[in-house]
């Protein structure tokens, strides 16, 4: 008898493949909680759920009830209590439901999901399957370094949902309720308008803003939309003002997270991502769209600023690279199987 169609191989080989990223994914993330500011967001959110109220003045610290101890402290410490507030009762629901195991599997889903799309956009963007899974290993092999269990998880998945469904031109009708959802999950929303500024600013050289067709009106429609229901939070749209002065507070200079990382060591997942896109992106420049750029400048300066926001580049740098890496290579589903791998083996073995 004969044997199965090549076609019927070849989708069963990707299945396999795509079920076997999804585990490993999975696995990667799934490791035991360290986070030390773990406790604080988990007992905040059970706060926020059984006193209906924002913990301001902090609850479990007696030394914030105390005079400022610098200049605009009091504002800095507000934002600091409430900007991640429906993230920490989300912390707490997770763990009402199934415990410290929920939350470990929460986390582990949320960071497959974001280098899943990273993944996606990848393939799309390169007509390749096994690019995609390449891609989502390079962006899994740096964020597994924040693979913690804190609100700022969602920083980077907004990020990554905003640019998809952006990329697709579809679903943009969520995009504003998504930005509200943002906004009270963490103070971080603001990197939502800069995605979505990044695409409208595509729009402005095609043609006179009377011509525009209808995408670009609609979009430019949503953006405006999305910003504005991202001032509903604690903060208002004072959170711009407020995270300079975040930024500049000294509590922040005294965290490694807010220090500018070496621009070749430790993460050099964070640097070889960089550098390779960056050359991407320049080998390429006559075919880059506008929004590629922006969103390349504005992540590479924000990582570059502080050793937190790298995960930026660890989301960007591989979807760039599959889009514009000049030189492609088609091979057959094995060889390009077991390439699409080696990130993901290399990392095991740096690891």
């Amino acid at each position: 008898m004969p044997g199965p169609a090549p076609s019927t191989l070849s989708r069963g080989l990707k299945a396999a493949t795509l079920l076997l990223a999804a585990a490993c994914l999975l696995g990667l993330f799934s490791t035991e909680i360290e986070d030390t500011d773990f406790w604080w967001h988990l007992r905040t959110g059970q706060y926020i759920v059984e006193s209906h109220s924002l913990p301001a003045p902090d609850p479990f610290a007696y030394t914030t009830r105390v005079a400022a101890a610098y200049p605009g402290e009091e504002q800095v410490r507000h934002f600091n209590l409430t900007h991640e507030w429906l993230s920490q009762v989300l912390i707490y629901a997770a763990y009402a439901v199934a415990g410290f195991p929920g939350i470990v599997l929460a986390r582990a889903v949320l960071l497959a999901v974001l280098c899943g799309l990273a993944g996606f956009l990848a393939a799309c963007l390169s007509a390749s399957f096994y690019v995609g899974i390449g891609a989502a290993c390079a962006t899994a092999s740096l964020v597994v370094t924040f693979a913690a269990d804190r609100p700022g998880v969602v920083r980077f998945l907004g990020v990554a949902v905003f640019v998809t469904l952006l990329e697709l031109r579809r679903g943009w009708w969520a995009l504003p309720p998504l930005a509200l959802l943002w906004a009270n999950c963490h103070g971080g929303f603001l990197l939502g308008w800069v995605v979505l500024l990044a695409y409208c600013a595509e729009t402005l050289p095609l043609r006179p803003r009377s011509t525009w067709p209808r995408d670009s009106r609609r979009l430019w429609l949503v953006t405006a939309c999305a910003i504005a229901g991202s001032g509903i939070n604690p903060n208002g749209f004072g959170v711009t003002s407020t995270l300079f002065a975040y930024r500049r507070s000294p509590m922040t200079a005294n965290l490694i997270e807010w220090h500018a990382p070496k621009l070749w060591g430790p993460p050099y997942r964070f640097d070889i991502l960089l550098y390779a896109s960056a050359l991407a992106l320049v080998l390429s420049w006559k075919r880059v769209r506008m929004a590629h750029w922006i969103l390349f400048a504005a992540f590479a300066g924000a990582s570059l600023i502080a050793f937190r926001n790298t995960p930026l580049i660890g989301f960007l740098g591989p979807v760039l690279i599959a889009a514009y890496f000049p030189f492609r290579i088609k091979l057959p589903g094995r060889p390009a199987w077991g390439l699409a791998w080696a990130p993901a083996i290399s990392f095991w073995l740096w690891r």
